[in-house]
């Protein structure tokens, strides 16, 4: 499934008459052919947009995009308020030819604009600059090499910028790119809805979608799961993992409770060279794909069942204190300590300098420091909200919003927790509300007092308010977040790194260091002057692995003219022939042709 929406400033080459007028569409139209990209057209619009949205009162999709239509009386920035998601949209007023982008204003879904205009794909817009691999930054060649993606909404050309959750790009028929603010921002300190009245206005916005909500051993997808039941949603559940992995027996628990089936992915990753193009192309060259690629079988099998909208618990962090922790229990602080941050959870291990050659090595020395002056940005009146401000808009937009971006490849993707008055519950709550995960024990205890009682992975406390259960989690609550904060330290006095989540991790990173296709990337960064001519690749932690072969791919990509092949759109097109047609294990196909009949019946 291809979601390829590109605006370019020039015309494109086959014009498009509109109401009699000659106003050429500045919509690359070749982009848009045999792919996911929906089209209202209006009297006085043409909107386009790609990802999953929703206006309060009206069914998701083509409804309230007919909503919206009808808001643009008002203007483009005062109609877009009602809208609600996770998308890329693009209104061209037919009368001005003016074209106006913009993303979700939880800043999720991953577009970028540049001179040249407007796309969801970076490399679309590295084609139109015709860069050359010199060309890209070096200093964000270095992060994506320690961190996996560029962080704080750049990219790897300081010529293509990521649209914000806070802007709109108009593109003018002149030619000119503006960069127009919304109103409001993302974090308001004054919530107007409550979260129960909130999330039953989207359950009623999705109730004709095939929706799978992610359900762990965790609290945040739990609650989800809970209210949406207790709403009248139907919804199946999924997890990724091994059978007896902790998160995947409480989600049997769970989804027993909850009278949901539950849909279990085993990560397979026999074959997955063969995939590495489509997959790269997927992260758009900004995601380490070795991260990508479990995720993306979770969403492949999803979208083989039929479901058409995912779920996840992404932001429920926004509800509790998990992100503060490295500042327990001093919770009133003035100032936020920065540095602790940085070293305890963002880059609890010093990076590998060593492995790069001048002026590379320079750059790595420091990340450090021009990581923590870019942090200061989001300092706010006293530590905790500091915290937040950092959790939600370089976190969650960063790392998040590029993995709902690669889900949208496949099916919509969700995360109610961020949509911005959504998180503004979570940010203006008292801190006390968000300890002992109170917000999640009441609301549970509430709506799905059953469900609450289960243990959870967090030490094995419940989720309930109940006395007895209260009672008995207290001292594991202090346990599990003492343990947390014991082993990010250890993580970086033992200099542990962290790698791939999940439970595949094991055999996963010894197939990426013993694949040919990481060791031709390590001798093309090699050959680029980025890495050391002299470092050995059985040198190489395995962390590395994935960001070495993602940039590898990455220089390929660029150094060979931008092109894709026709067998790669071919691959992008059927994103569900990706897996059939390149090494998915006989079990995975059977596994999902077994759950789909079982949906069916």
């Amino acid at each position: 499934m291809l979601r390829n929406l590109t605006v370019l400033t020039s015309s494109p080459s086959r014009p498009t008459s509109v109401a009699g007028t000659h106003y050429m569409l500045p919509v690359d139209v070749e982009s848009i052919e045999h792919t996911e990209v929906r089209v209202l057209h209006t009297s006085r619009h043409t909107i386009y947009w790609t990802g999953f949205v929703y206006a309060e009162g009206k069914p998701s999709g083509f409804e309230s995009v007919r909503y919206f239509a009808e808001q643009l009386a008002e203007g483009v920035i005062a109609g877009l308020e009602c809208l609600k998601g996770v998308y890329l949209l693009i209104v061209v007023n037919k009368m001005s030819g003016d074209a106006y982008a913009f993303v979700d204003s939880s800043g999720l879904f991953h577009a970028f604009y540049s001179s040249r205009g407007v796309s969801n794909s970076f490399l679309s817009l590295v084609s139109e600059h015709q860069l050359d691999f010199k060309d890209l930054s070096p200093q964000a060649l270095v992060q994506f090499l320690h961190f996996g993606h560029v962080p704080f909404g750049e990219t790897f050309s300081p010529e293509i910028k990521r649209i914000s959750g806070e802007h709109v790009v108009q593109l003018s028929t002149d030619g000119t790119v503006k960069v127009l603010r919304k109103n409001g921002g993302a974090l308001s300190r004054h919530a107007v809805r409550d979260f129960e009245t909130q999330l039953h206005r989207f359950v009623s916005a999705v109730a004709a979608e095939k929706v799978s909500i992610d359900l762990t051993g965790g609290i945040d997808s739990r609650l989800l799961a809970i209210m949406c039941k207790y709403f009248g949603l139907g919804f199946e559940v999924a997890v990724s993992g091994h059978d007896d992995d902790e998160d995947v027996l409480i989600a049997h628990e769970i989804a027993a409770i909850l009278e949901r089936p539950l849909h279990v992915t085993h990560h397979e990753i026999a074959g997955f060279e063969s995939s590495l193009l489509p997959l790269f192309e997927v992260c758009d060259g900004l995601f380490n794909v070795a991260d990508a690629h479990g995720p993306l079988q979770h969403q492949w099998e999803r979208h083989a069942r039929g479901a058409t909208l995912m779920i996840t618990g992404a932001g429920g962090e926004l509800f509790k204190e998990f992100w503060w922790l490295h500042d327990f229990p001093f919770y009133r602080r003035r100032s936020a300590n920065l540095k602790r941050l940085y070293s305890i959870r963002i880059m609890p291990v010093e990076p590998r300098h060593d492995y790069l050659a001048e002026p590379y090595a320079g750059f790595s020395r420091a990340l450090r420091d021009d990581y923590l002056q870019t942090l200061a940005r989001f300092t706010a009146e006293d530590n905790t909200h500091t915290y937040d401000q950092i959790y939600y808009y370089v976190k969650m937009r960063d790392v998040i919003g590029r993995l709902m971006s690669n889900h949208a490849w496949l099916l919509n993707c969700y995360a109610p927790y961020l949509e911005p008055e959504m998180a503004s519950v979570g940010y203006t709550l008292p801190r006390s509300a968000r300890f002992f995960n109170s917000f999640h024990r009441s609301m549970m205890t509430q709506y799905g007092p059953a469900a609450a009682r289960v243990p959870t992975s967090e030490g094995h406390m419940s989720v309930s308010s109940e006395l007895r259960p209260v009672v008995l989690d207290l001292s594991k609550y202090v346990s599990d977040r003492l343990g947390r904060v014991v082993r990010k330290f250890g993580q970086k006095v033992f200099h542990r790194r962290v790698m791939e989540q999940g439970s595949a991790s094991v055999k996963w990173i010894p197939e990426l260091q013993r694949s040919p296709a990481t060791s031709r990337a390590f001798e093309t960064l090699k050959d680029a002057g980025i890495l050391r001519s002299d470092l050995a690749i059985s040198a190489v932690e395995p962390s590395y692995c994935g960001t070495i072969l993602s940039l590898g791919l990455l220089a390929d990509r660029i150094n060979s003219g931008g092109e894709v092949t026709h067998e790669t759109h071919r691959l992008k097109v059927e994103m569900s022939h990706w897996y059939s047609a390149n090494g998915v294990s006989a079990t995975v196909k059977e596994r999902v042709k077994k759950a789909t009949a079982e949906v069916r019946e």
